[in-house]
């Protein structure tokens, strides 16, 4: 009988080894998040507000191989997933129709811009057949993170009291879905990066536009419900002078600006100064792969000045 102790004990501690290997794995790899990011069919032109509303049209109305999902200002999709949980989502209008309505018929001029409108969370096979698709073609980029388990379950959190607490049925407004005041889809998908610090501030700032919309623009329930033509952006030149004009600021999260930075990366390995990064391609579709298994999670709350309500 004693000459199988020795035998038991390699049994045991080869069992213990491989264990603790797996779990090793799990750890260190098993969890990721990616964002995606479809580009406009043209590209948004901040210039002036007449730009920027002849540029919008014309991505509404150009032809493409995506007549029920266009995205005439791109759109970003967040997959999350780990050896249990798996998630893939992005912001939506409830409406576009509701929104042309509001800008045309209703007065809401640039005001739409800041107004919280009814939205929705788009998951699962409606955004994996939808990226299948434009992987074929390369009309979608991504960025893959490979994630600690303490940073995914930080993520999931976010993700699933996003949910719980009904911000994801506000599309747009303050766009700043930390503070439940809003969001629309690149700000809501950029919200995962802060919240586990996956890139530095200065990489995540080339994706941003920022100009001062003048008031006299803005329109409906965000200015006491004024009406402002839609010829009136039409024919607005410039953004506001903020030494004469009453103005209010805006930033935005293009995905234009994020599909053009993943691909001038994917480019030139010397575009990003603090990312190691690996290149990648899933079909035609461009992608980078960051390890951030090792980045240090910030302290700062998931929810920011109250945004748990």
């Amino acid at each position: 009988m004693l000459e199988f102790v020795p035998l038991l004990l390699l049994m045991l501690s080869s069992a213990i080894c491989i264990l603790l290997l797996l779990i090793a794995c799990n750890t260190a790899g098993g969890q990721e998040i990616t964002l995606y990011v479809i580009p406009p069919p043209v590209a948004m032109n901040w210039r002036s507000p007449q730009a920027l509303l002849v540029s919008y049209f014309k991505g509404l109305t150009a032809r493409n191989n995506y007549v029920k999902r266009r995205h005439p200002m791109g759109h970003v999709v967040v997959e999350l997933h780990d050896s249990i949980h798996s998630s893939i989502a992005g912001i939506v209008a409830e409406s576009k129709a509701d929104m042309a309505y509001r800008v045309y018929a209703k007065g809401y001029g640039l005001g739409i811009l800041f107004t919280p409108l009814p939205g929705k969370m788009e998951e699962g096979s409606i955004n994996t057949r939808e990226l299948a698709e434009r992987q074929k073609r390369g009309d979608v980029a991504y960025i893959r993170f490979r994630i600690s388990g303490a940073a995914f379950s930080r993520l999931w959190q976010y993700l699933s009291e996003y949910k719980e607490l009904g911000y994801d049925r506000i599309y747009n407004g303050a766009n700043k879905p930390r503070e439940g005041k809003g969001a629309g889809c690149s700000s809501f998908g950029l919200s995962f990066i802060e919240i586990a610090r996956l890139l530095p501030p200065e990489e995540t700032d080339k994706w941003k536009v920022t100009v001062n919309v003048p008031e006299k623009l803005i329109g409906g329930p965000e200015r006491g419900n004024k009406w402002v033509g839609l010829h009136r952006v039409l024919f607005k030149r410039k953004w506001a002078d903020t030494s004469r004009q009453a103005f209010r600021k805006i930033t935005y999260y293009d995905p234009a600006f994020m599909y053009n930075w993943i691909a001038a990366t994917w480019a030139d390995s010397n575009s990003v100064n603090k990312v190691r990064f690996v290149k990648e391609r899933r079909q035609n579709a461009m992608g980078l792969l960051i390890d951030c298994t090792g980045c240090v999670l910030p302290k700062e709350e998931i929810w920011l000045w109250g945004g748990r309500k």
